[in-house]
């Protein structure tokens, strides 16, 4: 059945007032956010009714599913089968023998699927994932950080110190927002950066993608459009298409998003939110200049837009200053500001967080608990203890030195080997270069004649909501060996200028 759409009409401004005693950023006028949630979650926010989740309450409500009821009758040796489908989703079964041993049950599985799983497939980037062990590919291909510099012995040492000190209490769930020491550190740290973040704004999380992931189901009923940058993150996106999201896109240059358009945008058409990584945007690397943050702000405010941001390469600064936060330039703006430690201590231990006003945080921490309780809470101690003991900031500033200097490399490399009509972005920071090739050469076919040669890369159009992007593709320089980088990109600099000038044929090469 397709959701009702409900909508809280709101005045011209897109505002309501929020409760006084609510905290977060402040009471005055504000997103009127329960208006934007989708149709899911509004049963389960309304304030003074007690509520369970709703596969929980299913699950108390109706014991016995349709699973079991097939059960019984296939037990009998009955043939059933699901109207509306061209297959029979059970086959023929045997009963039980006479020891009432259960019979083994075959179920055609995808007759069941949900309409969010069944466009699922691997993306080039899994596919691509594949060669990723072998050791005679240079890679300029995996999103990851540089497996050398993990602080192994910091690692080591910080979880000993919480094992023997807070091992029992660990051992059990955190609290569904998070752990308070890690929120205290989180919250100190954002401060510093004139973010008015409080532990009360703060919902700690299973990796940034699950920040994404909650917020998209929030917010998204089936149909609605979210505001993406053209190019952007693949990730989010496979998340809000599950969510059966539709995409408006807005360009990106070397200023970050273009904010005039996206106000162009806006008189034509309604969004539920926008999602921009405006520091060190992936996959192109640049920044969000000081004045279009300003402008967006500025957009967002008149048109009510709420706005969702990923920041999980901040940190990582090679050149100059980092611009200011969206919200340390207006702390009452309509944000959630997602982020990340995969970036800034390891991606295997799954761990970010998400600052958002205090309502919107009571019922993310709703969808959180139904997902999976709470974040691990070893980790998010050792995450804690890490940073207690300066452990993080060390090896945030290794990655800089080594990190900045693999892009200099990558930079002074690309300047010697690749063709003048070449054009590529030069970050300031973060993992990623955007390489922009001659209108008409297709970086799919650069790619494949590159695997021939042992050097990877992530082709562009994998990037691009609307499609195109065809002639663009993104280089990673943290993951790759310093001394393998001049050769992988003359490597790729010789297969460019062979495409460029029609040598070779069409077989890789």
């Amino acid at each position: 059945m397709t959701p009702v759409r409900r909508w809280i009409t709101l005045p011209t401004t897109r505002r309501c007032w929020r409760s006084p005693g609510l905290s977060g950023w402040s009471s005055r006028p504000t997103m009127c956010w329960p208006g934007w949630y989708d149709t899911r979650m509004r049963p389960a926010v309304q304030p003074g009714v007690p509520t369970l989740v709703g596969s929980r309450r299913v699950a108390l409500t109706i014991r016995q599913t349709s699973i079991s009821v097939l059960a019984a009758a296939a037990s009998s040796g009955a043939r059933v089968s699901v109207p509306g489908t061209r297959s029979a989703a059970w086959r023929r079964m045997p009963p039980r023998d006479e020891a009432g041993q259960e019979f083994a049950m075959s179920i055609a599985w995808d007759e069941f699927y949900s309409s969010r799983v069944r466009w699922l497939k691997d993306s080039v980037t899994m596919d691509l994932r594949r060669i990723m062990g072998d050791p005679n590919v240079i890679s300029f291909f995996a999103g990851l950080p540089d497996p050398a510099l993990y602080p192994v012995e910091d690692i080591r040492l910080a979880l000993d110190h919480v094992m023997a000190e807070q091992g029992r209490e660990v051992l059990q769930h955190a609290p569904p927002a998070g752990d308070g020491l890690l929120k205290s550190y989180l919250t100190e740290k954002l401060r510093r950066g004139n973010v008015p973040a409080q532990e009360e704004n703060m919902l700690v999380l299973s990796g940034s993608i699950q920040g994404l992931d909650l917020v998209a189901e929030m917010l998204l009923d089936p149909g609605d459009a979210v505001i993406v940058e053209d190019p952007t993150f693949s990730g989010a996106l496979e998340v809000f298409a599950k969510y059966g999201a539709r995409f408006i896109t807005v360009p990106v240059d070397d200023e970050g998003l273009q904010v005039e358009s996206l106000a162009a945008t806006l008189l034509q058409q309604r969004a539920k939110f926008l999602y921009t990584m405006p520091t060190c945007h992936n996959p192109t690397g640049v920044d969000l200049s000081l004045a279009r943050r300003r402008r967006l702000l500025a957009i967002a405010r008149e048109f009510g837009l709420p706005l969702v941001t990923d920041d999980p390469y901040g940190e990582l600064r090679y050149r100059g200053t980092a611009p200011p936060e969206l919200l340390a330039l207006d702390g009452e703006a309509n944000v959630i500001m997602i982020g990340s430690f995969s970036k800034i201590l390891a991606p295997g231990l799954r761990l970010g967080w998400l600052l958002a006003p205090s309502p919107v945080v009571e019922t993310l921490r709703l969808e959180k608990l139904s997902a999976d309780r709470s974040t691990n809470h070893l980790v998010q101690r050792l995450a804690a203890e890490m940073a207690r003991q300066g452990m993080l900031d060390r090896y945030r500033e290794t990655m800089v030195t080594v990190y900045g200097e693999k892009l200099e490399a990558i930079l002074a490399a690309m300047r010697l080997y690749f063709p003048p009509a070449v054009k590529w972005t030069t970050p300031c920071g973060g993992y990623f270069i955007w390489v922009t090739l001659p209108v008409g050469l297709d970086a799919s076919l650069l790619l494949e004649r590159a695997l021939a040669q042992q050097v990877a890369f992530i082709p562009g159009a994998s990037f691009f909501a609307a499609g195109g992007g065809e002639n663009t593709l993104r280089l990673c320089f943290v993951n790759t060996p310093l001394a393998q980088i001049p050769e992988g990109i003359q490597r790729l600099g010789r297969l460019i200028t062979e495409l460029i000038d029609g040598c070779g044929d069409d077989s890789p090469a």
